[in-house]
C-alpha cells in the first residue's frame, strides 16, 4: 500500500497521525477516548458524511428529474435523502460521537439531526452555534442537564462550493449556456472557478475549509474527541485531498474518473455514506528529534466500499 505526504502544519500535534485502511465499518472503539496497547492516549475518530441527497440532486439521465447545483442555496432534503440520513445514523449508531460540526445549510444540519436520532449515547442533537466556534458550541448547551446533548457547531466555511451563475440552473440548460468541454473543466479542474461573481473554485474551497478544519476540528481530534463531520460534496472531496496527502495533479485525475470508473476514483462522494479516519499516536522514536513536526499519513479505518458505489454521487 502507498502512502502520500501532507504538507507540514503548524496545527498538527508532533505525536500524532491519522490513520487509515480499507476495512468495512463492522466495529469500533466503545470509548471517545482510545487508549492503545501500551496504555497512551490516542486520538479520536473523524467521521466524514456527506449530506443525503438534496430536492435538486437527481439523475440527469431523466428528463423528468432535472438536477441543479444547490450549492450556497439553503435546498431541503429529498425523501430519499432523508432515508439516507437514517441509513446513515444505523451504521454510526454504536460510533461514539463526542461534537458534531457541520455547515450553515439545512440539508446538512438536518443529516445530521436524522443521523443522530437514535444514537446509542441516547443524547439530543443539539445547534448550539452557527458561529463555528468550538467554545460557543458547548456554551449552547451549557444550561442543559449534563450528559444529556450532543453539540452541532454550524459553520459557513463548511458550506458547499458556490456554482456561480449556473447555481440553481436547470441541468438541461447549462450545454445552451457553456460548451460540454468547459462544464467538464468547471467541476473537475482545481483552479477553475464557476462563472459569475460568486462562482469558487475547488481551491477556493479548500481554502476555507481547511483551516477552519484545522482551527476549530483537528484540536478537538487530537485531544481524542471523536468528531461527525456533515457537509457536503466538494467540501468531502476537499477534506478527503486534504487527509489522503493529494496533489492537484491527482485531484483532477480522481476527479476526471469520478463518474467513468467510480471503482477506482479515491475522491467519490456519495451522499449519505459514511467515512472514517483514526487519529493514532506516533511513537517517539518515529520522529527525527523532540521538536519535529509530524507528517500524517491517514488512511480510513471505515469506509463501505460496495455500499459506497450503490448509492447515489450526485452530479456535483
Amino acid at each position: 500500500m502507498f502512502t502520500r505526504f501532507l504538507r507540514k502544519s503548524k496545527s498538527f500535534s508532533p505525536s500524532f497521525i491519522p490513520i487509515h485502511s480499507e476495512k468495512r465499518m463492522t466495529s469500533f472503539p466503545n470509548e471517545s477516548v482510545i487508549v492503545n496497547g501500551n496504555g497512551e492516549k490516542q486520538g479520536g475518530l473523524l467521521v466524514l458524511l456527506r449530506h443525503g441527497q438534496s430536492m435538486w440532486n437527481c439523475i440527469p439521465q431523466h428528463p423528468d428529474r432535472m438536477w441543479r447545483y444547490a450549492g450556497a442555496y439553503d435546498v431541503a432534503l429529498s425523501k430519499k435523502g432523508v432515508e439516507e440520513a437514517v441509513e446513515a445514523g444505523r451504521r454510526l449508531r454504536d460510533i461514539p460521537v463526542d461534537v458534531v460540526f457541520s455547515s450553515c445549510l439545512s440539508r446538512a444540519t438536518m443529516t445530521a439531526m436524522l443521523a443522530l436520532n437514535d444514537h446509542s449515547s441516547g443524547k439530543t442533537p443539539v445547534c448550539s452555534s452557527i458561529s463555528g466556534s468550538y467554545i460557543e458550541g458547548l456554551k449552547g448547551i451549557s444550561q442543559l442537564p449534563t450528559g444529556t446533548a450532543l453539540p452541532i457547531i454550524s459553520s459557513s466555511k463548511l458550506n458547499e462550493r458556490n456554482f456561480g451563475d449556473l447555481q440553481g440552473i436547470p441541468s438541461t440548460e447549462h450545454l445552451k449556456r457553456h460548451t460540454k468541454e468547459f462544464l467538464h473543466k468547471v467541476r473537475n479542474d482545481f483552479h477553475t472557478r464557476f462563472p459569475g461573481e460568486t462562482g469558487e473554485s475547488s481551491f477556493d474551497v479548500y481554502d476555507r475549509v481547511i483551516p477552519y478544519f484545522e482551527s476549530e476540528i483537528l484540536p478537538r481530534l487530537l485531544e481524542g474527541k471523536n468528531v461527525l463531520l456533515v457537509s457536503h460534496g466538494f467540501v468531502m472531496r476537499c477534506l478527503i485531498k486534504y487527509l489522503d496527502g493529494m496533489d492537484e495533479i491527482e485531484w483532477n485525475y480522481q476527479m476526471s474518473i469520478e463518474k467513468s470508473n467510480p471503482e477506482e476514483c479515491k475522491l467519490l462522494a456519495s451522499t449519505g455514506v459514511p467515512l472514517v479516519y483514526q487519529y493514532e499516536q506516533r511513537n517517539k522514536e518515529d520522529l527525527k528529534s523532540d521538536t519535529a513536526d509530524a507528517i500524517p499519513i491517514p488512511r480510513k479505518i471505515g469506509c463501505d466500499r460496495a455500499y459506497l458505489l450503490e448509492q447515489s454521487c450526485a452530479t456535483y
